[in-house]
């Protein structure tokens, strides 16, 4: 049974025909029980009976039916009644309609309240069916009491295989955020409630990863009661909004032809590692390469061929630096590296000896031995420059200098 039928199955009354049959039939008994034993008996009975059917009539019409029946039964008994004991059965008739009536009553209570849960418990479905979100619900010991469509689909689980799981199982987290402003799901329910959304990957029954933005709170039965029900979890799925996130980010922040940082990301990176470099009181090195005859490649053999060949170059700068380098595409055939935390400055030359070395080789594109030579300008902090702007301006002119020596070479700024 999915979630909108479970909860509206659940108070449904039984069938106005099978109430009326056993109304008569209990009646009836009490009729035989006032004819056979007595009075006594026939009381107990008649107080019995709308007892029990308070708890099993469902409407309250059909209460005030089944009160009325056991009312003319009642009053019509009294011609059953001897003579002699008549005033006792008067009394015993009064106590009864009482008892009758007064059930009677709080059988309907009863029924209007049950009726009022129904429809509250089919509101609730079928506003759990409508909205877009996914939402899950869970007892205290964390099973799944409830899911909803959305759950289903973005899950992979049924409602009917879902009921009663574990919400590990169902929900299976596989990564999520732990930074200040996404904190993870709670891993139980006495935990606090997270009422912001905040990301998490999961895997689905079939196997789909799927980011998601989602929020946990305990259920609880009064403002009083501090051990919780339950859980509820309301997700819904961002994969595609983070897709596009990150295809913006790389259009930002990434050269699309390399696929190495732009300009802008470079800047961002070159005053990050200069600040770490100042609070720490470690050399870096910033390293700018041109490569030589870069120009003639694109006059005469096109565009498309010098587009192949810049990404043969940023694939050997990739193989010749280390994870923690930062290679960026400045434009057209520039490119500068970030070195980090260098020792000395015979470091940072050990590096741009082997970026020549390694650009030095003959790329084969399309059927063309492709010869591009790099000049490489390199500028150490604080050796040179102790500002992002400067050292940029002393590698670069120190890149100038190796150009003017011939090229495919390397070639160190001059101190401050």
């Amino acid at each position: 049974m999915d979630a909108r039928g479970e909860l509206e199955g659940r108070g449904r009354p039984p069938s106005t025909v099978r109430q009326i049959a056993a109304t008569t039939i209990l009646a009836a008994g009490v009729f035989a029980a006032e004819w056979l034993l007595g009075g006594q008996v026939a009381v107990g009975a008649l107080y019995i009976l709308p007892v029990t059917l308070s708890f099993s009539i469902r409407r309250a019409r059909h209460v005030d039916l089944a009160a009325s029946i056991c009312t003319v039964l009642t009053v019509t008994s009294l011609f059953a009644a001897r003579p002699d004991e008549l005033q006792l059965a008067l009394v015993h008739r009064a106590v009864a309609l009482f008892a009758i009536w007064v059930t009677a009553h709080l059988g309907k209570v009863r029924a209007r309240n049950e009726l009022a849960i129904a429809n509250q418990r089919k509101t609730l479905g079928v506003t759990l069916q409508s909205i877009a979100d996914a939402v899950i619900t869970t007892d205290a010991r964390e099973r799944i009491t409830l899911i909803n469509d959305e759950a289903e689909m973005l899950t992979g689980w049924s409602a009917k295989d879902a009921q009663g799981k574990r919400l590990a199982e169902v929900f299976n987290v596989i990564a999520s955020s732990t930074d200040a402003n996404h904190p993870s799901l709670p891993a139980t329910i006495e935990e606090d409630v997270i009422p912001s959304m905040h990301e998490i990957r999961v895997r689905s029954r079939q196997g789909n990863i799927l980011t998601i933005e989602a929020s946990s709170a305990p259920i609880f039965d009064t403002e009083e009661s501090s051990r919780p029900l339950g859980r509820v979890l309301v997700f819904h799925d961002i994969s595609a909004r983070k897709a596009h996130e990150a295809t913006v980010e790389a259009l930002a922040y990434r050269d699309p032809l390399t696929g190495l940082a732009n300009r802008t990301s470079f800047l961002d990176r070159l005053d990050l590692e200069l600040a770490h470099a100042k609070r720490r009181g470690a050399r870096m090195a910033l390293c700018f390469i041109d490569m030589d005859g870069f120009k003639v490649v694109n006059d005469t053999l096109g565009h498309a061929i010098g587009d192949r060949l810049l990404q043969s170059i940023a694939n050997r700068l990739r193989e010749a630096l280390r994870e923690e380098d930062t290679i960026a595409r400045l434009g057209g055939d520039e490119f500068t590296v970030i070195l980090p935390e260098i020792a000395t400055g015979a470091d940072a030359v050990s590096v741009a000896r082997k970026l020549v070395d390694a650009l030095r080789p003959p790329h084969q594109i399309e059927g063309h031995s492709i010869s591009a030579l790099p000049s490489v300008g390199i500028a150490i902090f604080p050796d040179e420059a102790e500002t992002p702007d400067k050292l940029l301006r002393q590698a670069d002119a120190a890149m100038y200098l190796a150009k003017s020596r011939g090229g495919g070479r390397w070639q160190r700024a001059e101190a401050k």
